[in-house]
Parts: structure tokens; sequence; C-alpha cells
């Protein structure tokens, strides 16, 4: 009975972050970061960081994409999965990404021309590079959460809410994607927004538009909350998005360029994935468009009558762009993180802590269990099988071994493959549904009791990753 009333008290009533939970969070970031990556999108994106280097020891940068494009049709990269064609071994994302990339791993590039670095010791050092700038960006959400008033004790729960996000564990982490470096900068254009600093924050989002045009979204909504004058709102536009129209404006003569975005176009047509595809309404206008100008519209015509009208819908209406956004479309799971600073933000800002988890809880749980059900296409099984921990043992996974879960979350349960991404889909429309019907900020209710943090709910939350973790470690232990 007392061992119940300490776990209880543990786990429900409210109290600081203490030693248990970083251990935890230790545990899973750790075993997400260093036994898990994809065999093909981070190789490949270091590959090409790689050739970029040699497009500036050569003195012509200009001309990397048609440097990659002549590599990979010369078979320069068949070491990376030898199994996939050269087309789809173009360079496919912004020059600054890669510029980022190829400052981070001079080092092992140099090192690379004295001794042979296996390709997995790049990965190691970028997989570590991702890590910290996690850690950084929960810093800045933290930041960002005392800028809103939060208060510091909560602040630290959002922080570590966001790292032991199941999708953020997932997404970047374990499959070791870039996107984070994307959300940093927002992080910090949207904290000098909080600080009405617009100088910087145009120069933030500048940068993480120009890395992936997601950013542009949040960027736009905050414009439209803030500054109703057309010709204002235009000069920001033209600010936030000025590195990514100097790179289309450098590169639209580059013949490597063009036939790399056709090559893309051809094998993955992302832009497809929102102005193509999707539910089509009145027409030619897809259900994400629609849904995206109606945000727009509701941001413009808000009227902000005091600084707490400001700072909820600051978090408020990104978080609905957001969802309203990836609800509509094909989406690749890197692509969800960026949503996750405003939902953390947002599920300590408004009323009600448990309502608001609960419904973050199923947003993450259908998010991964959809992806294991379905084999999405960041392939889980090649995420499985191709661990860093196979490519330095050199042990084969079995991963027939794995069906067993992805068998149990539908066969067994008698449950129909879709029921995930319901899930995934209903959470994420409560999540911001909740917070319009709320519309008060935690400060103002800090003795009611539903506005407890309780850790359960959030370490509950976190171990949605187990069901990526213990499919792998079954799966090596019985090969």
């Amino acid at each position: 009975m007392k061992l119940y009333k300490k776990m209880r008290s543990y786990f429900i009533e409210e109290s600081d972050l203490g030693k248990a939970d970083w251990i935890f969070f230790c545990v899973i970031f750790v075993i997400c970061g260093f036994l898990f990556w994809h065999r093909f999108d981070l190789p490949i994106t270091i590959e090409h960081s790689n050739t970029m280097i040699d497009s500036f020891v050569s003195g012509t940068p200009w001309k990397f994409y048609g440097d990659v494009y002549q590599k990979a049709f010369n078979g320069g990269y068949s070491s990376v999965l030898p199994s996939i064609t050269w087309d789809y071994k173009i360079a496919a994302y912004s020059f600054a990404l890669y510029f980022a990339l190829a400052v981070v791993n001079l080092p092992l590039y140099m090192m690379s021309k004295i001794v042979n670095l296996p390709l997995y010791v790049f990965v190691l050092w970028d997989k570590i590079i991702i890590m910290a700038l996690t850690i950084y960006c929960g810093m800045l959400i933290k930041k960002c959460a005392e800028q809103l008033g939060i208060g510091k004790k909560k602040s630290k729960w959002v922080m570590y809410a966001f790292l032991t996000s199941p999708i953020l564990l997932f997404g970047s982490t374990a499959f070791g994607q870039l996107d984070i470096v994307q959300v940093v900068f927002m992080c910090l254009g949207f904290l000098a927004f909080l600080k009405s600093d617009f100088k910087k924050f145009c120069l933030w989002f500048a940068i993480a538009i120009d890395l992936k045009l997601f950013a542009v979204v949040a960027f736009l909504v905050l414009v439209l909350l803030v500054e109703k004058r057309l010709f204002h709102i235009i000069k920001y536009l033209l600010a936030g998005c000025s590195l990514y129209i100097m790179e289309i404006v450098i590169f639209s003569f580059s013949n490597g360029k063009a036939l790399s975005a056709s090559l893309m176009k051809a094998n993955y047509n992302f832009k497809g994935f929102v102005f193509e595809k999707g539910v089509n309404l009145f027409g030619e206008v897809t259900f994400s468009v629609a849904a995206m100008i109606v945000v727009f519209a509701f941001a413009y015509f808000i009227k902000i009558k005091n600084e707490e009208d400001l700072k909820r819908f600051s978090i408020l209406m990104p978080l609905t762009a957001y969802i309203m956004l990836f609800n509509t479309i094909y989406w690749h799971p890197q692509w969800i993180i960026i949503v996750l600073p405003f939902a953390v933000l947002s599920m300590f800002y408004f009323d009600n802590f448990r309502i608001n988890i609960i419904c973050d809880i199923a947003y993450n749980f259908g998010f991964l269990a959809f992806l294991i059900v379905r084999n999405h296409a960041i392939d889980v099984s090649v995420l499985l099988s191709d661990a860093l921990f196979h490519s330095i043992s050199g042990k084969e996974i079995d991963l027939l071994n794995a069906d067993w879960f992805a068998d149990l979350l539908t066969t067994k349960l008698e449950l129909p493959n879709s029921i995930y991404f319901t899930v995934f889909f209903i959470g994420g429309i409560l999540i911001f549904v909740f917070k319009f019907l709320q519309n008060v900020i935690v400060d103002k209710n800090e003795d009611i009791e539903s506005n407890r943090v309780m850790r359960g709910y959030v370490w509950f939350r976190a171990c949605g990753i187990l069901m990526l973790i213990i499919p792998f470690i079954f799966s090596y232990y019985n090969t």
C-alpha cells in the first residue's frame, strides 16, 4: 500500500524534473540515436556533401548540382544501396542544407583523404550532430515557453515533452533526418517574434525557409497575426523568402539543377504531395490548399487586442496550420517534427493538461502505429534491418521476426490498417480544437487540478517509441 502511494505520488502528483526523468530520456534517446538509421537518405546526403566540398576545392560551387548529377549517372554513388538506381541518387535538398552538412563533415572528409573511413563513421558523426541539435532545439523551446509566461518549472517540462516525443525520436533521432536543422532556425525565429525582434525573426525564418519550405507556413501565419497592411505583409514575405529566392535565381542557370529537378519531380514529386494529391475540393483546388487559405485568412482577420491574445494565437495558429496541412497531404515522417514545437507549447500553455496530453498521445501513437502497420514510404523494415548495429557488427537481421508486432496491431486485434491513421488524424484535430475551446492561458489558473503536470502521462507518451525498439530487439536476438 505504501509503495502504491509512493508510485502514485511520483507519477500523478506534480513535481520537478528529476534524475529518473533524465535517465529515462537518455536511455531511449541513445538507443534511437545509435542503434538505428535509414540506409539510404542520410548516407547519400553525406556523399553529396562530400561532393560539395570537392566543388568548393575545385573553385566551382555553382556546379554542385551538375557535379552530383554527373557522378550519380556515372555510378559514383553505387556503394550507397546498390539496388537503388542512379536517378534516385541526385541532389534533392537545398544548397544551404548541403553547405551546412559539408561544414560539419569537413574534418572527417579531410581524415578520409589520409585513412579509409567506413561510411558508418560519417553516419555516427552526423547522428551525434543531429542529437546535439535536438537537445539545443529543446532548450530553445524552453526559452519560448518562459517568454510566453508558462513559468520556469513548467518550461522544463515543455522541453522534456519535446525531447521525448515519439514523433521526434522516430522521425529525426532514429531515422537520422536533417529536418531538425530547419526546426532549430524556426524556433530561433519564433523566439525573436515573441521578443518583438522582427529583424531577427525574418533572418532566422529566412534560413529555415531556405532549408525547407514548410517553415513558410508558420512565418506567414505569424506575420498575418501582427501585420494587416498589404504592402508590409509583402515586405515581410520577401524578407523571409529572400534566401530561398536568391538560391533559385543563382541556380536558375544551372543545367544540373534543372535536370535534377526534373528527375525529382518524376521520381518523388514532393510538390505534388501538396498541390496535386489529396482530396480535391472545388475542382482543381486540393483540400490542403483550401485549408491553408482558410487558416491564413483567419490569421489575417483576427484582431489582436493585447499581449495575451498575441501569445495565445502565436501558438495556436501555426499549430492549426501544420496539423491541417499534414492531415490533408501525403507526408514523410520526418516532416511532422515541425509541428512539435507548437504542439508541446500548447500542451502546457492552455488549460487542462490531462486532456491536452491525451490528445497528443493519440497523435503520436497513431503516427507510429500507422507507419508500422502500413510500412510507409520511409520503410520501417529498412530502418530496422539496416540499423547501425548491423553495419558495425555485420550481423543480418531477419525482419520476419518483427512482423509479429504489425500483425498484433491488425490481425490479432482484428483492426483495419486505416484505424491508426484515423487515430493520428482525429488526435491532430482535437489538439487544436480543444485549444480553441479553452482559449485561456495556464498562468491564469495555476490552482486548477487539471493543470498539474503529471509525470505518468509524459512517460506513457514517451513509451510509444517502444513500438520501434521492441521489434528490433526481438528480431536481433531471434535471428
